[in-house]
């Protein structure tokens, strides 16, 4: 076809005058090409050739972009080339230019652009003033017959049929999988693939999921749904997967940040292969997300990662309308004792299977005594606050006091951090918030309080939602190296994401949610190697409120309800010397009598 032969003609221009044809009868080229004449021929793949002027140079366009640590971009467009090619005017096309602006983020301004001319170039077939883009639909039909072209797609799929499965669970431990976890997948498996994992946090949930969704991929189920309550824990799931799991594997991201990707789940799903789709809950109940799931007919295994969040009416409208071959559920704890809600429709579409409701608990006591997580000190402070008026209601005067109080937390933390890193603990984590403002603060204030006490330089950084994937990885990943010893986090690091390892905590915030605090804790206890014998510490607080009179004391009472649950089930777990300096400090400060 015309086409077929300008495009040949433009590409024919390169050194070595390969076509396709010559491409097809090297031996190391033959396979890659046979692939790429495969897709052109299903019209699953298009190539746009820059075509330069007759006498021209090389087509030597390129792009690039870099960030630093603060996620600051500089883009690129082209390289500096100084050759007689390069700088003649008879020579290539070259373009080079470079843009930075930190206030306007350079990826929105310049990468736009830079799409909108790539867009014209595909659209309009130019490019950089006088370079044609020719377009590349067909393949020579003679060529396909020459080479005797397979134009099934499945033929060039690689087997998966190899030693290490589907899953490489040693790219994220070396050690494999713990007993703990291949006993909970086998019951899973016994009650039809039906089932809750309560595990503790620390205790690699997310890897008992994957290790789920490889055996229901190896099963012959061809897709896995994974869904979780927020964006960055769904990120957190991609990561992993796309580092652990098949090459062979389609991967779809399923949420709006990822244009396109209601396509892209449904030619994954039409493909034939197996697939992992990774959803936010938001977006796999929406409309667009059930018509995905639809297209999977029953042959599919759904995952729910920090599965209370399935306490919602549109879940329960979803779990009213599929009914997945395989289910799990994966939390630390599914029912909050404190904010009590039905879990009854959950239970039932996740966990009722073959010999009823089953669930596979592992504690933290349980844990820590199987030595999968870490024994920790638990430090009591309490703090004293002055009334600052007497003739107003006790309810008044206690609510007062007790905001009084959360702000005083926050000046006693960047000591009480510091501290521990003086005492010889490697990696602190400082929680605060609930805003990104807070951690700015206490980070700035941890520094300041650093630089009295000693000369000695160390990095200090804060994770929020504010850094992007990249840098807020590469933050994790100094601080569990300990290049970054201290690190304050807020709320949006709670649940199951690639938490840091670390040797401490300072708990500076209050929640009424037990599950943030039971994550929290959890965090600090995870081991990095499985010979770690090191004990953890957390450093906690508690207001004095020995002196008050009976009736703001019983205010006071009421509001630190919940505090004491926590504080009472944080010491019930440490090491018993902890436990028993709690129980002194708490009748101290007049909680107990």
């Amino acid at each position: 076809p015309e086409d077929f032969d300008a495009a040949i003609e433009g590409y024919g221009l390169r050194e070595f005058q390969l076509t396709i044809d010559e491409m097809l009868a090297i031996e190391d080229t033959s396979q890659p090409t046979r692939l790429l004449c495969a897709l052109v021929a299903a019209g699953k793949l298009e190539i746009h050739v820059a075509k330069t002027p007759k006498g021209a140079g090389l087509y030597h366009d390129k792009l690039g972009f870099f960030e630093d640590e603060e996620g600051n971009t500089v883009a690129f467009q082209g390289s500096g080339n100084e050759t007689f090619r390069g700088v003649s005017k008879f020579g290539n096309v070259e373009r080079y230019s470079v843009c930075w602006d930190w206030e306007k983020k350079t990826w929105d301004s310049f990468g736009q652009y830079w799409k909108k001319d790539l867009q014209n170039a595909i659209d309009k077939h130019e490019y950089a003033g006088e370079v044609e883009v020719l377009k590349l639909t067909e393949i020579d039909p003679s060529i396909i017959k020459k080479h005797d072209i397979s134009l099934d797609l499945e033929n060039y799929s690689q087997s998966t049929d190899d030693d290490n499965g589907l899953f490489d669970y040693t790219k994220l431990h070396e050690a494999g999988p713990q007993k703990h976890q291949l006993d909970a997948i086998d019951m899973w498996v016994e009650n039809g693939h039906r089932a809750a994992f309560e595990h503790a946090t620390g205790t690699y949930k997310t890897a008992t999921g994957l290790l789920a969704a490889e055996y229901s991929l190896q099963t012959g189920v061809k897709a896995v749904v994974i869904s979780t309550p927020r964006k960055i824990i769904s990120e957190n799931w991609l990561k992993l997967i796309t580092k652990c799991f098949h090459y062979n594997i389609k991967i779809v991201p399923c949420w709006s940040d990822y244009h396109g990707w209601q396509e892209k789940a449904r030619a994954a799903i039409n493909s034939g292969r197996n697939t992992i789709l990774i959803f936010v809950n938001d977006s796999l109940w929406k409309p667009e997300g059930r018509s995905v799931c639809r297209a999977l007919k029953n042959n599919w295994t759904i995952i729910a990662d920090e599965a209370h969040n399935w306490e919602d009416d549109r879940a329960n409208l979803f779990m009213d309308m599929f009914s997945p071959t395989h289910r799990l559920a994966l939390s630390a704890q599914i029912a909050d004792p404190n904010n009590p809600t039905s879990t009854d429709r959950l239970l039932d579409f996740f966990v009722r299977g073959d010999k009823g409701i089953k669930t596979d608990q592992l504690t933290l006591d349980e844990a820590i005594k199987r030595q999968f997580l870490r024994n920790y000190d638990y430090e009591l402070k309490l703090i004293k606050i002055s009334p600052k008026s007497t003739n107003s209601p006790p309810s008044r005067i206690a609510n007062g006091i007790w905001r009084r109080f959360q702000k005083e937390k926050k000046t006693y933390a960047p000591l009480d951090s510091v501290n521990l890193l003086l005492e010889g603990k490697n990696r602190v984590l400082t929680y605060t918030g609930p805003n990104i403002s807070d951690a700015t603060s206490m980070l700035d204030s941890i520094q300041s309080t650093w630089a009295k006490k000693t000369p000695i330089p160390t990095s200090f950084r804060k994770v929020t939602s504010k850094e992007n994937p990249s840098i807020r990885t590469k933050i994790i990943e100094e601080f569990n190296y300990g290049r970054t010893t201290g690190l304050v986090a807020i709320k949006v690091l709670d649940e199951g994401v690639d938490l840091p390892i670390a040797d401490a905590a300072v708990m500076t915030t209050s929640s009424q949610d037990q599950r943030q605090w039971i994550q929290r804790r959890g965090r600090i206890l995870r081991k990095r190697e499985i010979s770690d014998s090191t004990n953890a510490k957390i450093v906690d607080y508690i207001l004095d409120i020995s002196d008050f009179p009976d009736r703001v004391r019983d205010y006071l009472l009421q509001k630190g309800r919940q505090d004491l649950e926590r504080i009472s089930e944080f010491a019930s777990s440490a090491l018993p010397g902890s436990s028993e300096e709690v129980g002194r400090i708490l009748i101290k400060g007049g909680w107990l009598l």
